[in-house]
C-alpha cells in the first residue's frame, strides 16, 4: 500500500522539462521549449543558465531571454512555453550571432501547490541541433518573363516555406 501511495504522489507532481528545438525563425535559429509534463501546476518556474549578456549591438535575443528566464513562471499541466534561444549570424547580410552561445548547464527550479521544491538540471546546447535540423527548401526556379506567373511563383514559394516551418 505504501508503494502505491508513493507512486500516486510521484504521478501527481509537476515535471518541468527543457529542450532545444529547431527555431521558428528559419535556418540557423534554435528555440528553448519549457514544458510541464506532470499532472499538477508548477509554480515559480525559474531557469538558471548563469549570467547572460548581449553578445553584440545587434543581439536581439539575450536581454529579453534573460528577463524571461529570471521571471518566475506558472506552468499548468501540459503548458508549453517556447522562446528564442539562439540565431546564427550571416556575414553577407550583416546579421550577427544572437542569443546563447554553445552549451550551458540549465538548472530549472519550481514548486508544486504544497510548496515542495523540485530541481532539474539539463545541458542545453546548439551545436548538434543546428547541424542536423531539416529546413524546407526553395526548389528549382521558374524561368520566363511573365510577371503574373513570377508573382504566383513567389507566393507559392512563400506558402511552401511557411508550411514547412509550421512543425518545427
Amino acid at each position: 500500500m505504501t508503494l502505491l501511495r508513493e507512486q500516486a504522489e510521484q504521478e501527481r507532481r509537476p515535471y518541468v522539462v527543457a529542450d532545444i528545438v529547431p527555431g521558428l525563425h528559419g535556418p540557423g535559429s534554435t528555440d528553448l521549449v519549457i514544458q510541464n509534463l506532470g499532472r499538477s501546476i508548477a509554480r515559480g518556474v525559474l531557469v538558471d543558465i548563469g549570467p547572460l549578456s548581449k553578445r553584440n549591438d545587434k543581439d536581439h535575443i539575450s536581454d529579453p531571454l534573460g528577463r524571461y528566464l529570471t521571471n518566475p513562471q506558472i506552468l499548468v499541466p501540459g503548458a508549453r512555453h517556447r522562446v528564442m534561444w539562439h540565431h546564427v549570424g550571416n556575414p553577407e547580410t550583416g546579421q550577427a550571432d544572437a542569443g546563447v552561445p554553445g552549451t550551458v548547464p540549465a538548472r530549472i527550479t519550481y514548486t508544486d501547490d504544497n510548496g515542495i521544491e523540485y530541481s532539474e538540471t539539463y545541458e542545453l546546447g546548439i551545436a548538434n541541433m543546428t547541424s542536423v535540423s531539416p529546413v524546407p527548401t526553395t526548389g528549382p526556379r521558374r524561368s520566363g518573363s511573365n510577371s503574373e506567373l513570377a508573382d504566383i511563383d513567389h507566393a507559392l514559394r512563400a506558402i511552401a516555406g511557411h508550411v514547412g516551418e509550421l512543425r518545427r
